[in-house]
């Protein structure tokens, strides 16, 4: 494969994320000028309530059907459908259980966490059937996220802005958003599901095995405990909503993390492990070019991107900046997990036993990840205990430096791919010229930034205007400059223009 066709699927889905963030900025301003910090704050724990079950569920479907699909097993699709299906059955007392739980525990509404009930159910079947369009065609994963984007933000000002629903009009949007979604991937791949291509072998195999998928995921439900573990110690909603919004004010960095989006599914399809390295190595330069420029950016605009969110969110300034660097780091865990998942071949062996899936590196690296959440929520614990001083904004900025206890885990994963063969020359000079050229930009949109102040209003759309147009004059400055010092650069660049040009042609 060349390595447009690497870089190809990824930039689609990096192009419908970036669309994304903006769509999902317009939803939280939406969303949180709509409601108190308290009923915001109430939001993100149901979220984490659908964290705690339905994606776990999701995460098993997802786990075997792309390793199957990519893997050219024409029953897979349609087995995973109703392999989703029977986990429905199970996600639904599941979340009910955990419901009646929080209202117990916490005296949050129960009307309001029954409502998002039905994510349980979408979450899962989405799961299902993005994980058909990676192993088949993985730029429809961008494209339904344009889609799902697009009707969440016109429901969302239907019904939170225009019918005053609020809460309930901000859940309700999302699960209509969902089904709008499943909807258009279910019209794409009808020819991939059909009832006579269900294998009730696979499928029980997958159910034998969804320990595995869980043990993944143990790691996002343990992590997912931070929320739990700071609601405990600060006894208020509002600490989950600030830390929230400081999550998706310095969440740019890691939308870049779709840019390896076939990464996974390439590494499943070969047993080469110059190919891995030589796919890691491009991705590397890749995610480097786009992520580093997007992170700078990201740290020059916050304070703009706090104020579009209200001014009650402002003082969470210091943690925004705090994750946008984190979330840079983490990125190399984008590249390592996928090649390493994806070098594993015992799924399809025909006598492999438990303890061959002990012995496995994907079980391994399970475990590595398993053991960093432990140690991350650890580190949320002490830091919130003794260094909050009950104050909602400090806390925020504690618990988003216990985020850097990733790095040891990433260093270690590094190790592990080198392990299997991958053996990959990390692309210094390349990343110094895109750290000087994010430098420059730096500088040009903090100048500019106070020079056209005045000429913007302090009102919601004078702020987006105003990130936009620092946002365009910047990208195009890092673009001229990195174009003038790097030959990668202009490689992406002639790549870009010659698809461009072959889609044009071929219409």
């Amino acid at each position: 494969m060349s390595s447009l066709k690497l870089k190809l699927p990824g930039a689609i889905f990096f192009a419908s994320n970036f669309y994304s963030l903006f769509t999902g900025l317009a939803f939280t301003v939406i969303v949180t000028r709509s409601l108190t910090v308290n009923e915001f704050g109430l939001w993100s724990m149901i979220s984490q309530y659908i964290a705690y079950t339905a994606i776990p569920l999701s995460n098993i479907a997802s786990f075997w059907i792309v390793r199957y699909t990519a893997r050219g097993f024409k029953r897979a699709p349609s087995s995973g459908i109703l392999f989703a299906t029977i986990l429905s059955l199970i996600g639904l007392p599941l979340y009910s259980g955990v419901a009646l739980w929080a209202n117990i525990a916490f005296s949050q509404p129960l009307f309001f966490i029954i409502l998002a009930t039905p994510q349980v159910i979408t979450y899962i079947f989405l799961g299902a059937l993005s994980s058909i369009a990676t192993g088949i065609s993985p730029e429809q994963i961008g494209i339904s996220s344009v889609i799902f984007e697009t009707s969440k933000v016109a429901l969302a000002y239907l019904l939170v802005r225009l019918l005053s629903r609020g809460l309930e009009g901000a859940i309700i949007s999302v699960i209509l958003a969902q089904l709008i979604q499943l909807g258009y991937l279910l019209a794409i791949f009808r020819k991939s599901i059909s009832r006579q291509l269900i294998d009730g072998s696979l499928t029980k195999k997958w159910l034998k095995l969804s320990w595995l998928p869980l043990y993944e995921f143990l790691s996002g439900i343990v992590s997912g405990l931070d929320a739990i573990v700071a609601r405990m110690i600060s006894m208020t909603d509002a600490l989950i909503g600030v830390r929230n919004i400081a999550c998706i004010a310095g969440s740019f960095p890691h939308y870049t993390s779709s840019l390896t989006l076939s990464l996974y599914p390439r590494t499943l399809g070969t047993a080469d492990n110059q190919s891995w390295s030589r796919d890691v190595e491009e991705m590397l330069r890749f995610l480097s070019l786009i992520a580093i420029p997007i992170t700078f950016g990201n740290i020059a605009l916050m304070d703009i991107i706090l104020g579009i969110f209200g001014r009650s969110y402002v003082p969470v300034f210091a943690a925004a900046i705090v994750i946008t660097i984190a979330r840079l780091i983490n990125l190399v865990g984008y590249i390592t997990d996928p090649v390493l998942r994806g070098s594993e071949r015992i799924d399809i062996q025909e006598y492999a036993n438990t303890k061959d899936y002990f012995r496995s590196t994907i079980f391994k690296l399970l475990t590595v990840n398993n053991l960093y959440s432990i140690i991350y929520v650890m580190a949320v614990a002490i830091a919130l205990t003794f260094w909050g001083n009950n104050d909602i904004y400090t806390m925020a900025l504690y618990w988003n430096l216990a985020s850097f206890t990733c790095i040891p885990f990433l260093a270690y994963k590094v190790k592990m791919m080198r392990d299997i063969g991958v053996k990959t020359k990390f692309p210094t000079s390349n990343v110094i010229k895109y750290l000087v050229a994010s430098m420059f930009m730096l500088a040009f949109v903090l100048i500019l930034k106070n020079v056209l102040r005045q000429y913007f209003p302090g009102t919601v759309i004078g702020l987006i205007l105003q990130a936009a147009t620092l946002t365009i004059l910047g990208a195009l400055l890092y673009a001229a400059l990195v174009f003038i010092m790097d030959d990668y650069a202009r490689k992406v660049y002639r790549e870009a223009v010659r698809s461009l040009s072959l889609k044009m042609s071929t219409k």
